[in-house]
């Protein structure tokens, strides 16, 4: 029996309790935290497998207008040598059709530059090779560099100039902001009406 003037001793059952709440509480701040890094990891791999997926089919898109090229080298002429083709040559509708294909690949790439403007490195795909006749450019994804490829297309090609201006409301306005320039420095839009300007 305790004595009025005793003093209490240590609570070990309570003291027990507390530090055990506090180890649960610190153990479930590291599964959380181990948990919240294995979500981003899972989001990173995820992207990163889109990114890649993404990349494949516009390669494929690309690969598709090189074995058009090849097969049919009459026609590189009209991308690459900056020579004209009127629209009653006979061969016109077949050169137009591979001019759309062209700015569809031209479309695709520069999507995919700007919605991975600001992924880090590692999440894009890191090596290939893409031709287009008798121009080879590597596909590690720098954007000047696909940047400055499409101008000079542009620039060489009167047809593909004609061709976008002509469906210009059918691509996006990475595309028109560097085919129309590149077109106006050779000429290449002599006659054709111009777009309005996009904000």
């Amino acid at each position: 029996m305790k004595n009025p003037g005793d003093k209490e001793g240590p609570d070990w059952f309570k003291r027990t309790i507390d530090v055990t709440t506090l180890f649960i509480i610190v153990a479930g701040l590291f599964v959380g935290v181990d948990q919240a890094k294995k979500l981003t990891e899972s989001i990173e791999n995820s992207n990163r497998s889109n990114n890649l997926s993404t990349w494949s089919t516009i390669t494929t898109q690309g690969q598709e207008l090189d074995k058009v090229l090849v097969e049919h080298p009459e026609f590189q002429k009209y991308f690459f040598d900056g020579i004209h083709i009127e629209t009653n040559d006979p061969i016109f509708d077949r050169a137009n059709a591979i001019s759309l294909m062209f700015l569809d690949y031209i479309d695709s790439v520069l999507a995919f530059l700007s919605y991975t403007e600001n992924e880090e490195p590692r999440h894009l795909p890191a090596k290939g090779s893409h031709s287009s006749g008798r121009k080879t450019q590597e596909t590690f994804i720098e954007r000047d560099t696909w940047k400055h490829y499409f101008d000079s297309l542009f620039r060489s090609s009167p047809l593909l100039c004609r061709t976008l201006v002509s469906n210009q409301g059918f691509y996006g306005r990475e595309v028109l902001k560097i085919g129309l320039p590149a077109c106006s420095i050779n000429n290449n839009l002599k006659g054709l009406a111009l777009p309005q300007s996009k904000r």
